[in-house]
């Protein structure tokens, strides 16, 4: 584990493939997938935010801080809860949070400036490293934030680069390590008006890590027929 990194499961779909369920919420072999996912990345950080658009109450239980991804619709205080880092004005919320899906799908960049935000205003995290995951990847590498390092670290340049994963087939730009000195770059890029993730990449000139050796890790679960054909190597993973 690296010390101050946290992970951010992305979680603020619409659930397309899936007649709008919530993704993470959709069961694999008794689990949801979101379990999955933490289970994955838990052993690899120190803190895990799930940033989502709706069911934020049910979230919770699987994470230590959840937080809605439209960042206008919250404003961040200081206050902590004392048990799991919850703000004290959102724990009061999460009775509304099940009725609570976004007016409109913001994508997941609007998600991770959310948590970046939420993170400048709890000094008590400090400048910490993000890990970035969808939640629909619950085979994603045991070593995903070691080599995504690794891959930083080797173009240092006295920049803390944005670094994103390629399987050998495509970029995925979700799965990401990103400080929170990317944040002032975001909020311009967002402001332009543009949601895509890769042009996000591409526009910072985001360095690429290679996992080509196993591009079966960035399988996604979007889809009914998937969560059944990958059942049971999801199954086997990583255990609980």
């Amino acid at each position: 584990m690296t010390p101050k990194l946290i992970g951010v499961i992305l979680a603020g779909g619409r659930g397309s493939r899936l007649d709008g369920m919530d993704k993470g919420l959709l069961e694999i072999d008794g689990r949801k997938l979101i379990e999955h996912c933490v289970a994955t990345i838990r052993p690899q950080v120190n803190t895990i935010i799930v940033s989502a658009n709706r069911n934020l109450a049910v979230y919770r239980q699987f994470a230590d801080i959840v937080l809605p991804d439209t960042p206008q619709q919250r404003s961040y205080s200081d206050r902590v809860h004392p048990d799991n880092h919850q703000p004290d004005h959102y724990q009061s919320d999460l009775s509304k949070s099940d009725d609570y899906p976004a007016p409109e799908y913001s994508g997941p960049l609007s998600g991770i400036i959310s948590v970046m935000r939420y993170l400048e205003q709890n000094q008590h995290h400090g400048s910490a490293d993000l890990l970035t995951v969808p939640c629909d990847m619950p085979l994603l590498p045991s070593d995903l934030a070691k080599r995504l390092y690794a891959t930083r670290m080797l173009h240092d340049s006295g920049e803390e680069r944005v670094v994103v994963a390629h399987d050998g087939h495509r970029v995925q730009p979700l799965c990401a390590l990103l400080s929170l000195s990317a944040k002032s770059r975001l909020e311009s890029f967002l402001a332009t008006g543009q949601r895509k993730v890769l042009d996000w990449v591409e526009h910072i000139d985001a360095l690429i890590a290679d996992f080509s050796d196993d591009p079966e890790k960035f399988i996604n679960i979007n889809t009914q027929e998937n969560a059944r054909r990958f059942s049971d190597k999801i199954k086997n993973h990583v255990e609980y």
